[in-house]
């Protein structure tokens, strides 16, 4: 592996790529390339930007544009957006929940690295301290359990709460809402992210 010092700052994004690729990810931070911008991930963006928009208003009947979707987008992309949007705003997983924040922006300090995350949504159960901690997917690859732990984790300390009040799910919007939630025994504790990312401790 490069000889690299630990990053002091990393988005919470970056820690399953760190897990799965140490070597790859440390030679990225001595010689890092620009990323190639993909259609799909600027999609991607639409619909991250509408759906906060959608949830905020609480309105069942938004439009495309009041979302703020593109008019330059192409008919098939405005579909797909439209479809993503139905399938988040009226996911059965919300039911009894309440929108707290969208595009949360919160940092969890580790050791010597901070992790910048920006929750998708966080909900919460009326009268109780039980949250729901949501990511939304555009894609239909399976992503692992480190973006969400950081989340967890993050949301935990900013609520000063324990994590096992707080559920946390990944939503597949392009496949139908199928939803991976995570419970207290999948997600990685705050000394398995530590040991992830030393990047020495191997």
């Amino acid at each position: 592996m490069p000889t690299v010092r630990q990053p002091a700052h990393l988005a919470a994004t970056g820690l399953g790529e760190l897990r799965r690729d140490r070597d790859g990810f440390a030679l990225g931070l001595r010689r890092p390339l620009p990323s190639q911008p993909q259609s799909s991930g600027r999609l991607g963006t639409v619909f991250h930007d509408a759906i906060a928009q959608r949830l905020t208003s609480q309105g069942p009947l938004f439009s495309l544009e009041d979302a703020g979707v593109p008019e330059t987008l192409s008919k098939a992309d405005r579909d797909h957006v439209n479809d993503w949007l139905e399938v988040a705003a009226d996911h059965p997983l919300l039911a009894g929940y309440q929108l707290v924040s969208t595009e949360e922006p919160l940092e969890l300090t580790i050791g010597d690295t901070t992790l910048r995350c920006r929750i998708d949504a966080i909900f919460q159960r009326p009268g109780s301290d039980d949250y729901l901690v949501v990511d939304w997917k555009t894609g239909h690859q399976r992503v692992p359990v480190d973006q969400l732990s950081v989340y967890v984790h993050a949301w935990s300390a900013a609520k000063d709460l324990p994590t096992d009040q707080i559920r946390a799910a990944y939503v597949y919007v392009a496949d139908k809402g199928r939803v991976d939630e995570l419970g207290e025994k999948d997600f990685l504790s705050l000394e398995e992210i530590r040991r992830s990312l030393d990047l020495r401790d191997q």
